[in-house]
This record gives structure tokens, C-alpha cells and sequence, in this order.
């Protein structure tokens, strides 16, 4: 009896398994056909705005225009000292208690701003840059060294006075502030400035000599962002004390590397970049080639004939 039992469970239990192979080989032959075969639907971008109109020319090359006609897709991002960055009004509290604001609402800003103008910049904190100027045999200074020390302020949005404030214990005025538009994340201690002077410092320029060869390189693309392409912003750790002017074009390679034998290996020139903005020992300048990534540390090699 318990034989036989066995036996017929045993039976069972086979014919439930080639039942279930079965099913799964008819399953694998006839299911590609309605399961793979569906239609695959790729997805194309287009363009419906062009950045970079150049003029009245359609097969005009980005790389040969003038600086004037790329103002429309060259950032907000810029650089300030150091020294300025410490004495911008800032945002010190946020409506309704929240720690990070968006469009429309309400930002607390304490110190000086114009009276009076339409619309603020405001703009994150990023990165301190610094480059020694000039080093002294003699303790001349209190590290023998004279440094410029510039900030990077990323931009995050724009904002309209509303009301002012009553000021604080050390008399720093305040004001109500609405945010009208956010293109970030806008914390307390961001920085707010008036657009008409942010405007005056962007259009001012000087008479300085054109620079045949310099020994500069990219220190930074912003926004913590690890490589730059076309159309990337570049911070140069050169500026109008080296000969740059606004307009100058810049070739550029990558950064000089080591040799089998320890000999340095100088790479080709892979981009170019236009400058838009310098200070005396900095400057900012839009990449309009790039035939690889850029990297930080990436050599200016030489510079091009100024764009009218």
C-alpha cells in the first residue's frame, strides 16, 4: 500500500512537471512575436529657439562671432573680490519659517541695496579662488605673500523690494523681498544685488594691451560641475593685469601630463573660448568649440585676433 502510493505520487508530481516545462516551451515560442515585437518609439529633441543667432548670415559659424551677438546665451554666473563678497546684502530668513525658498516667496535681506530699482540678482556663494600676485624675500607682508582672492557667484534668481524692515541691534538695514523668479534652490546667505549695477560692472572696460602668449588655466566651470563643453562658462586664473581683453579669443588643451620617461607631454588644442567678463587677475570666458571635454587645469596656449 505505501508502495504504491508513493509510486502514484510520484506520478503526480511528473506529470505536473512536464505539464509546466511544456507550457513554458510554447510559452518561449509564441510569445516573442507578441511581446517583442512591439514598435520602438525613439525619441528625437528639437530645437525650437536658437541661443546663438548670428546676425543675418543662417551658415555663419559660432566659432567667428562677435561677442556682442552671444549675449543672449552667455550665463548669469560671475565673479566678485573677495572683499565685495563679504559686504553684499544677503538673505538672513526666509517667510514662514522655511529653509529654502522658490518662486513668490517672501525672502528677509539685510544690507545696503539701492533704493528704488526695479529688479535683484540673487546668487549662491560657490568657490574662493586665490592667486599670489607677487612673493617678497622680505617679510613685507604678513605671509610674504600679495594674494587676490576672488569668489564665484552662482546665479539663482531675481527678486522685487517689497517692504522695508526694521534694522538690527547693529544698525544693518533689512528689507521684505519677493522672489519672482528661481532657477535654483535659494537659501539664507545667498547674496542679492541690484541688476543696474551688476549691469555697469559687466559693460565696463579698459585699454589693455593684448597678450600674444599667456600661462593661464581653467579653474572652474561653476555650480561645482567636474568638466566643461561647448557653450560652458570657464573661469581663467588670467585677467586684464596679463593682457586680456574683452572680446579676446583663447585657444585651449589639456592640462600638461607626465611621459613614460617622466618627460612632460604637451596635448593638442582642443577648444576655444571668447572672453566676456575679466577682472585684474580673473576673467570668465564662453566656450564656442570644443572638440572633446574640458578639464580643470586645461592650459591657455595662445590667443586669437579680438572679435570686432
Amino acid at each position: 500500500m505505501q508502495t504504491n502510493g508513493s509510486n502514484g505520487f510520484f506520478k503526480v508530481r511528473v506529470t505536473a512537471s512536464l505539464a509546466a516545462g511544456l507550457s513554458a516551451f510554447f510559452i518561449l515560442q509564441f510569445m516573442p512575436s507578441l511581446v517583442f515585437a512591439q514598435e520602438i518609439v525613439r525619441l528625437v529633441p528639437t530645437l525650437k529657439s536658437e541661443p546663438l543667432k548670428v546676425g543675418n548670415t543662417s551658415n555663419a559659424s559660432v566659432e567667428s562671432v562677435a561677442l556682442s551677438e552671444l549675449s543672449t546665451a552667455i550665463g548669469r554666473d560671475t565673479i566678485v573680490s573677495l572683499s565685495d563678497a563679504a559686504s553684499m546684502a544677503r538673505i538672513v530668513a526666509i517667510g514662514d519659517g522655511f529653509t529654502i525658498a522658490s518662486q513668490d516667496d517672501l525672502v528677509l535681506v539685510a544690507g545696503e541695496l539701492p533704493p528704488a530699482v526695479a529688479s535683484y540678482s540673487i546668487f549662491r556663494p560657490g568657490r574662493i579662488h586665490t592667486r599670489i600676485i607677487e612673493r617678497f624675500a622680505e617679510q613685507r607682508t604678513p605671509s610674504g605673500e600679495i594674494k587676490s582672492q576672488i569668489q564665484e557667484l552662482v546665479y539663482s534668481g531675481k527678486a522685487a523690494f517689497v517692504a522695508e524692515s526694521q534694522s538690527d541691534a547693529a544698525g544693518t538695514p533689512k528689507a521684505w523681498f519677493r522672489l519672482t523668479k528661481s532657477v535654483g534652490v535659494i537659501r539664507v546667505g545667498d547674496v542679492i544685488v541690484s541688476e543696474a549695477v551688476q549691469h555697469a560692472q559687466e559693460q565696463r572696460r579698459d585699454d589693455s594691451t593684448a597678450a600674444d602668449a599667456l600661462e593661464g588655466q581653467v579653474l572652474s566651470f561653476f555650480s561645482e560641475q567636474q568638466w566643461g563643453a561647448k557653450h560652458s562658462t570657464l573661469l581663467l586664473n588670467r585677467g586684464r593685469a596679463d593682457g586680456l581683453t574683452r572680446g579676446m579669443r583663447i585657444m585651449l588643451a589639456p592640462p600638461t601630463k607626465l611621459g613614460k620617461e617622466r618627460n612632460e607631454v604637451l596635448a593638442e588644442e582642443t577648444a576655444q573660448a571668447i572672453i566676456y567678463s575679466h577682472m585684474p587677475y580673473f576673467s570668465l570666458a564662453f566656450v564656442v568649440f570644443a572638440s572633446q571635454p574640458i578639464e580643470r587645469g586645461s592650459r591657455i596656449t595662445r590667443t586669437l585676433q579680438v572679435a570686432p
